[in-house]
C-alpha cells in the first residue's frame, strides 16, 4: 500500500547460497523458532549478507528455538548483530515511552511522552550489547529497557524492536486498561 516493493523469504530462503545482496534490508518478525535442518544455512547466509553490508530489523529473537521448543545456543547470531537478551522484563505497569526524538522515526514527539497505554505484559528485552541508540523505552517510571534501538556501523544498520508484533502491538491497545 505505501508503494514499496518487497519479498516475502522463508527462513528456508536464507542461505550462504541465495544472493540478499539485492535486498536493502531483511525483517524478521517473531523468528525465533528455526528448524535444526534451517540453523546453520541461516547463519551462514546472514553473516555473508552483513559482511557485504546488509541490514536488518529484528523484532524479537531470531532462531531461540529448534522446531520442538527446545531453546539452542544462539550465540552466534547474537554475535553477529552484536546484541544479548535480557529476559522477559516489565508486567501491566509499564507503558512505551520516547527517550530520543532526534531520530526520523521520533522527531514528531516530546522526549518523555508516552507514546503507548499500559501494556496487558511485559515483553522479551533484547539490546546491543555497546548500546546503541535507544528510542523508546519500556518503563514504569522506576526500571526501563529498551524497546526501539538502532545501532549503525561503517556497514550495517540493525534495528531492535522488542515484541512489537505480539504484546506491545497496535492489538494491545484493545487489550488494556482504560
Amino acid at each position: 500500500l505505501a508503494g514499496i516493493p518487497y519479498d516475502c523469504l522463508f527462513i528456508e530462503d536464507i542461505h550462504s547460497e541465495n544472493d540478499l545482496q539485492k535486498y536493502d534490508c531483511l525483517i524478521f518478525g517473531q523468528c525465533k523458532y528455526v528448524a535444526e535442518e534451517n540453523y546453520r544455512s541461516l547463519v551462514a547466509g546472514l553473516e555473508k549478507y552483513m559482511e557485504k553490508g546488509g541490514n536488518v530489523i529484528l523484532d524479537g529473537g531470531l532462531g531461540f528455538f529448534d522446531e520442538d521448543a527446545k531453546e539452542r545456543d544462539h550465540t552466534e547470531l547474537d554475535n553477529l548483530f552484536n546484541i544479548i537478551y535480557e529476559g522477559f522484563k516489565g508486567n501491566s505497569g509499564f507503558r512505551l515511552r520516547i527517550a530520543d526524538n532526534s531520530h526520523f522515526i521520533t522527531k514528531q514527539f516530546e522526549n518523555r511522552k508516552y507514546v503507548t497505554q499500559h501494556l496487558v505484559n511485559g515483553l522479551h528485552i533484547q539490546q546491543f550489547q555497546d548500546q546503541g541508540d535507544v528510542l523508546l523505552v519500556l518503563t514504569d517510571e522506576k526500571k526501563s529497557y529498551p524497546f526501539l534501538s538502532s545501532k549503525t556501523s561503517d556497514k550495517n544498520r540493525i534495528v531492535l524492536v522488542n515484541d512489537f508484533s505480539t504484546w506491545s502491538g497496535v492489538p494491545s491497545f484493545f487489550r488494556n486498561r482504560p
